[in-house]
């Protein structure tokens, strides 16, 4: 057997092997993150609507709590630590009283979300209606 051709057979077979492996790890890696950044846009898309929805609903007919309850817990498990903190701030005020403004974390999971999708940031606060009230209104 001739070692002049077998000697570059084998390195070139264990870089190529070597270079395989390592952009099959970094490919993983990345459909990892990928997946999970997916997951956590879903879930916060999801919450930010419940939350509008709740927001819009409020004076109308009170919050339902276990709502409001699932997506603070949504929130706490995907969001920012800075919309850990909004929810932490909520939940005191509802423990103390019956009262809270859900408005600072719906602003916060508007701006992340927008940051995230890179869309344009915006700097004023969403505006609701209640669309029973409304069509009530209209309808007198």
């Amino acid at each position: 057997m001739d070692c002049t051709i077998l000697l570059p057979l084998l390195i070139t077979t264990l870089f190529g092997l070597i270079g395989w492996l390592v952009v099959h790890r970094l490919e993983s890696r990345r459909d990892f993150e990928d997946k999970k950044r997916e997951i956590v846009t879903q879930y916060l898309i999801g919450c930010y609507n419940d939350l509008c929805t709740l927001q819009a609903s409020k004076e109308a007919k009170g919050v339902d709590f276990r709502e409001l309850q699932k997506i603070l817990n949504y929130v706490q498990l995907f969001g920012s630590s800075k919309q850990i903190a909004i929810v932490n701030v909520i939940i005191k005020n509802l423990k103390t009283s019956e009262d809270c403004d859900i408005a600072p974390l719906i602003n916060e999971l508007r701006n992340e979300l927008r940051k995230f999708l890179l869309l344009e940031h915006l700097d004023f606060e969403d505006q609701f209606i209640d669309i029973k009230i409304l069509s009530e209104t209209k309808n007198s």
